[in-house]
C-alpha cells in the first residue's frame, strides 16, 4: 500500500480581512478547495524542539499529493469522523527524491492552529 492510500479529505482555508460590522475589521477563514492529505503527529522529541523554539502547538508532518499548490503559512482543515482538526504549514514543501520512488507526494512541517472564525461558502 502507498502512503497516499491513508490520505483524508481536507480543505484549504483562505484568510480574508472583512468588516466586523462595527467600523473595524476582522480576519475570517473561508473554507476553500478540497484536497487529500495526512497529518502525522510529531515524535516527543519534535514536540520538545517545537516548544523550545517558542511554540506550544502540537507539531505535525503534513503529506499531500505533489500537484496540490500549497506554501508556508497555508492553513488546512481536516474533518475526520466528526472531529475537526486545523493545522498551519510552518515550512515550504519537501519533495521526495526520485530515488525514493515516492515522487507523487510531498511533505511539510506543520503545527496545530486555532482559527477565530470559519465561514463556509464564498
Amino acid at each position: 500500500m502507498a502512503m497516499s492510500d491513508y490520505f483524508y479529505k481536507c480543505n484549504i482555508l483562505e484568510s480574508r480581512v472583512v468588516s466586523d460590522g462595527l467600523g473595524g475589521f476582522e480576519t475570517v477563514e473561508y473554507v476553500g478547495i478540497e484536497i487529500k492529505g495526512l497529518a502525522v503527529k510529531g515524535s516527543v522529541t519534535e514536540q520538545a524542539i517545537g516548544a523550545l523554539r517558542g511554540g506550544e502547538e502540537i507539531q505535525y508532518t503534513f503529506h499531500t499529493y505533489s500537484s496540490v499548490p500549497l506554501k508556508k503559512d497555508d492553513k488546512i482543515m481536516f474533518t475526520e469522523a466528526g472531529v475537526t482538526k486545523y493545522i498551519r504549514l510552518t515550512s515550504n514543501e519537501t519533495i521526495n527524491t526520485e530515488r525514493s520512488d515516492q515522487t507523487e507526494w510531498k511533505s511539510y512541517s506543520a503545527e496545530s492552529y486555532v482559527p477565530t472564525r470559519i465561514v463556509t461558502g464564498s
